[in-house]
């Protein structure tokens, strides 16, 4: 099984977290390949692919709790949890 890595191990940053519409995830090495967003239960939420340095996924329609961000980049996944407000 792969390992889940903090997203500081692969150069990447996301804000602002909290959140409330929009958040920005950005790497600054190795472009971002997928977004997921899990909420608590482990169900997939949000999901895309992507090719670029930025990423900025829409979150204004979740619901306010915690949720956990799943990055994918140069074949690693990176993980974080997030509040949505």
């Amino acid at each position: 099984p792969n390992a889940i890595l903090a997203l500081e191990a692969g150069g990447i940053r996301i804000f602002p977290n909290p959140v409330a519409d929009q958040l920005s995830i950005r790497s600054r090495e190795l472009p971002i390949e997928s977004v997921t967003i899990l909420d608590i239960h482990g169900r997939v939420v949000i999901w895309y692919e992507e090719n670029d340095l930025l990423s900025q996924p829409d979150v204004s329609n979740l619901q306010p709790g915690t949720y956990y961000l799943l990055v994918g980049s140069g074949n690693r996944t990176y993980g974080s949890g997030i509040v949505k407000l």
